[in-house]
């Protein structure tokens, strides 16, 4: 039992740890990127990565996460809860097999069980970083501890960690329960009893590459004795729920509309009205209804006829803008210096007397 720069001693019932209901909990996230676990709570980021190594007892390294990185895949369960399982150890040759499955609860509840192995001939050490929780939320959060033998521990997380070890503060270890309670949300940890050398880290000030470029704490293990051949379990929860300064729950957005039906669309007399008005303009006979999937061919490389047609008859529902040769059927929108190339379509516009415009104007 080792406790550094906190309270510890056998504190009257009247402190003991409250108990947590995760019933009105906001939506929990759970997920793994980059080979290392990420998890929201109520938006707001408390899962920040994990890790999970094996070293020799001089310190030579035997697995990396980081450098081996599991395979997760994802399971849904019922009432909305789901299941992760990351497999570890795919190149470590056999020596080391792990396996960590995580139960969601998007309600507010982790649930974690890991099962690992070693199959070297010496033993070795187990490193589990279980969650690295984010330090930004924790600042000036009180927390409690239960440890072994009914003694107590607590303290409260500065927003600038006190010089320590390279290793990072310890603030609990061997814990049998573990309350923070943060203004945006309190958070209960719970070992289960096969986990005796649990411990809660403050890593600010650690200098190792996990803890470079984010504040963060280590929930978990750092010298787990891992014998060759024998399997060992460990498990751990962790329950969230809102704090005092939570983020607002938005209400869910309802709309009411009521249908009416409009007359059928109508042609107005006349001519219609061009705006901006052209130079020239020559209307035909009868109007030209649009009905159904009516294609447009824009003729040339004049970017302005393109961008007019759009505008004019972008609205239009059946229209439907080609590129390439007029086939023939839809409508035609081309200047005369387009039609030279082409003989039929000039022809053809002759004998309509039609007098397209020399350029777009």
């Amino acid at each position: 039992m080792f406790c550094a720069g906190v309270l510890i001693g056998l504190l009257s019932p009247m402190l003991g740890l409250s108990k947590f209901d995760s019933s009105s909990a906001g939506p929990l996230m759970v997920e793994f990127a980059g080979g290392s676990l990420r998890a929201s709570f109520n938006g707001i980021p408390v899962i920040r990565g994990s890790l999970l190594q094996v070293f020799t007892p001089n310190g030579l390294g035997g697995y990396s996460s980081n450098a081996d990185p599991p395979r997760v895949s994802r399971q849904d369960l019922a009432g909305g809860r789901y299941l992760l399982t990351a497999r570890f150890g795919q190149k470590s040759e056999g020596r080391f097999r792990a396996v960590e499955r995580i139960e969601v609860d998007p309600a507010g509840v982790i649930t974690m069980r890991l099962e690992a192995v070693w199959s070297g001939k010496r033993p070795v050490y187990a490193e589990w970083a279980a969650a690295m929780i984010w330090a930004y939320p924790l600042w000036d959060a009180d927390w409690q501890a239960a440890l072994p033998e009914g003694a107590r521990a607590a303290g409260t997380i500065a927003e600038i960690p006190q010089p320590n070890p390279p290793l990072g503060q310890i603030l609990a270890q061997g814990f049998r329960d573990l309350e923070v309670h943060a203004r945006p949300f309190q958070l209960a940890i719970r070992p289960g009893m096969d986990f005796p050398e649990v411990l809660l880290l403050d890593g600010r000030s650690n200098t190792a590459p996990w803890a470079q470029g984010d504040r963060l704490f280590w929930l978990g293990s750092i010298r787990t004795p891992l014998e060759p051949g024998v399997t060992i379990t460990r498990t751990l929860t962790l329950s969230f729920v809102p704090g005092v300064a939570a983020p607002p729950q938005a209400a869910p957005l309802r709309a009411e509309a009521t249908l009416h039906r409009l007359p059928p669309p109508s042609v107005p007399p006349g001519p219609p009205v061009l705006i901006p008005q052209p130079k020239r303009v020559q209307f035909g006979g009868e109007p030209f209804r649009v009905e159904g999937a009516i294609p447009v061919t824009v003729l040339g490389r004049d970017g302005r006829l393109a961008r007019a047609a759009r505008e004019v008859l972008g609205r239009v529902p059946g229209a439907r803008f080609t590129n390439g040769l007029w086939k023939g059927r839809g409508i035609l929108i081309a200047s005369a210096s387009d039609l030279v190339g082409h003989p039929r379509l000039h022809k053809l516009v002759n004998d309509r007397g039609w007098i397209p415009p020399n350029r777009a104007e």
